[in-house]
C-alpha cells in the first residue's frame, strides 16, 4: 500500500512538473507575441524568402552560366532596341521603300505573309516582263 501511495506522489509530482511547464512556454509564447507584433514577424518571414531565393538563383548561375549570359544578353539587345526605336522604325521604313514594299505598311487588312506574297508576285511578273519570258515565271 505504501508502493502505490508513493507511486501516486511521484505521478502527481510530474503532472504538477509537466503543467508548471506547460504554463511557462505559454506565458513565454504570449510575451514574444507581444514582443514582436505581426508586421515584424511578417517582414522577418519575407527576409528569409528571400535570402533563400538569393541562394538559389546563385545556385541557378552557377550550374548554368551560358543560359543566363543568353538571356543576359537577349535582355541587352532588347533594351537597346527598345530605346532607339524611333530611329530603327525610320531605318526599316526606308528600307521598304528602297525595296518597293511600301504596301507592307501596317493597317492593311491582308496579313505580312499575304503582302509579301502579292509583292513577290508582282516583282517577279514585272521582272518576267522586263526578260520578255511571259508567264514561264
Amino acid at each position: 500500500m505504501a508502493d502505490l501511495k508513493r507511486q501516486l506522489e511521484e505521478d502527481l509530482a510530474l503532472r504538477d512538473l509537466a503543467k508548471h511547464l506547460v504554463k511557462r512556454d505559454v506565458e513565454y509564447i504570449k510575451g514574444d507575441v507581444e514582443q514582436k507584433g505581426l508586421a515584424s514577424r511578417f517582414a522577418d518571414r519575407m527576409k528569409e524568402g528571400a535570402e533563400g531565393a538569393l541562394d538559389e538563383s546563385r545556385d541557378f548561375v552557377k550550374d548554368n552560366p551560358g543560359r543566363v549570359g543568353s538571356v543576359a544578353g537577349l535582355g541587352i539587345v532588347l533594351l537597346i532596341a527598345w530605346i532607339f526605336r524611333e530611329p530603327l522604325s525610320e531605318f526599316f521604313g526606308e528600307l521598304f521603300k528602297k525595296l518597293n514594299l511600301e504596301e507592307l505598311a501596317p493597317g492593311s487588312s491582308k496579313t505580312r505573309g499575304e503582302e509579301l506574297a502579292d509583292a513577290l508576285d508582282e516583282h517577279a511578273s514585272a521582272f518576267a516582263e522586263k526578260l520578255d519570258i511571259g508567264e514561264t515565271v
